[in-house]
This record gives structure tokens, C-alpha cells and sequence, in this order.
């Protein structure tokens, strides 16, 4: 006999441009009973006509919520979640909820799609074979070079270089990069991106000394969301491309 239990789906949604939501992922955000999300103002941004529930994690309302889902999961009805952007429980809210639908042998499906990480990764010209996922550091700078120094160790542990990403908010950007000089060097090759799949996308390489005096050029650019690579080691420049009168 079938179960009738209904499936909660982990939904990915664009980082950026809205255009990149997929049309599985649409489809299935409007068929479920309901999408729990972290802000509704932001989920309605994709356009849906699904009926939103605001997933608060923490405190009494998050728990009676996390506790209605349960039920109405066991009930038969498919649920979705999403975050704001990008893909749930990668430093967005969402675990408590996994956790218990896992335990009580309710399907949890990904729809795959958005995260910063990767977008940032792959494009950043380092080591990808080898990824630290590091998320938002401490805001303390005692705890925040504290994280620094692990995952300085974590990254040197490793057989070959890594990229170790951190998030970062506009607010930390500038004493993030100060700090990851002064945990790792201040010749130490960091990969900056901001606004990723927007029309004002840029990234920018270089010594943190140098991305400070980038950032610090046009107030603009320290607006938004940042995603930071640190090399864990230092990579050669790439060979030059033969010419014709090499061949």
C-alpha cells in the first residue's frame, strides 16, 4: 500500500535575476499547498501565485509553524520551501524542519538550482576541485579571525589548494577582507563577487589590499551581498595562450 504522505520540497530560487527561476521549480512552488519562505515580500518578487507562509525558525511561532507543517506533510499535502535566494539550509534557515520530516520518514526532494557559493566558485579563476563553505563569519573580530585561523588549518590540511568561501554583508565586507589579510597573509589572492546575475554583476581579483582600495573607489560596489574565495594557497599566473608565431 502507497504511503499518502505528501513530500517537502527544498526549492532553489535565483540569487539574482528572476528569469533564471526554472520552470520545474515554478511548477511545483505553485502546485504545493503552500511555500514556506523567509520573507513573503521577497518570494512574491518570482511571481507566484501559491499561497506564502513566512517560516520563522527560531522562538514559540517558529516551532507552531515547523509543527503545522509536520502535520499537514503527514496529512498527504506537499510543501515547499524556499529562502530568500539561493538554495535553503546552505546558511539560510530551514534545518530544524528537515530534521524532523527526515525522522518522521516524510520524502524531503531538492529542486536544484542557485547558490552563491558555487556561482562565486566558478568563477573566481581558483582551485575548485576542493571547497570550504565557511557561510557568514562571526560579526566580533576576536571570533571572526578566530574562524579565520581554522579554516587557515582546515585549508592547509587539505592535499591540494582549496577555494574557502565566506559571505559576507555590506556592513562586514571591508573588515572581513582586513582580517583575512591578517590571518592569511596580506598577499593572500581573494576572489570578490557582488550582485551575481544582475545587470551590475562584478567581480574583482586581487591582494586584499587591493580589493579595499577597488572597493573603496566607488561607494557604490560596497552596496549588497558579497561572496568572498580565499586561495588557500598561492596559484601561479595562468600560462599565456601560444600565439601563431609560436606554432
Amino acid at each position: 500500500m502507497l504511503s499518502s504522505t505528501g513530500t517537502l520540497y527544498i526549492v532553489s530560487t535565483p540569487i539574482g535575476n528572476l528569469d533564471d527561476l526554472a520552470p520545474r521549480a515554478k511548477q511545483l512552488l505553485e502546485s504545493s499547498a503552500y511555500v514556506l519562505c523567509e520573507s513573503t515580500e521577497q518570494t512574491r518578487k518570482l511571481s507566484l501565485t501559491a499561497r506564502l507562509k513566512k517560516y520563522v525558525g527560531k522562538g514559540s511561532l517558529g516551532t507552531a509553524i515547523m509543527a503545522q507543517a509536520i502535520e499537514d506533510l503527514k496529512a498527504g499535502s506537499d510543501i515547499s520551501l524556499v529562502c530568500n535566494a539561493g538554495t535553503p539550509l546552505i546558511s539560510d534557515p530551514g534545518l530544524a524542519l528537515v530534521e524532523i520530516a527526515v525522522a518522521s520518514g516524510i520524502p524531503v526532494r531538492h529542486v536544484p538550482g542557485f547558490n552563491a557559493a558555487l556561482s562565486a566558485a566558478v568563477t573566481s579563476g581558483f582551485p575548485t576541485k576542493r571547497l570550504i563553505l565557511a557561510g557568514f563569519l562571526p560579526k566580533k573580530s576576536g571570533a571572526q579571525k578566530n574562524s579565520l585561523e581554522k579554516l587557515k588549518a582546515a585549508g592547509a590540511a587539505l592535499d591540494e589548494p582549496a577555494g574557502i568561501i565566506i559571505y559576507c554583508s555590506k556592513y562586514q565586507v571591508l573588515k572581513t577582507i582586513e582580517n583575512v589579510a591578517e590571518v592569511f597573509g596580506p598577499e593572500v589572492k581573494i576572489s570578490l563577487a557582488r550582485e551575481m546575475t544582475k545587470m551590475f554583476e562584478e567581480h574583482k581579483n586581487g591582494t586584499p589590499a587591493e580589493l579595499i582600495a577597488w572597493l573603496n573607489e566607488n561607494k557604490v560596489r560596497l552596496k549588497g551581498e558579497f561572496t568572498l574565495v580565499i586561495s588557500s594557497t598561492s596559484t601561479a599566473p595562468p600560462l599565456a595562450c601560444p600565439t601563431n608565431a609560436a606554432l
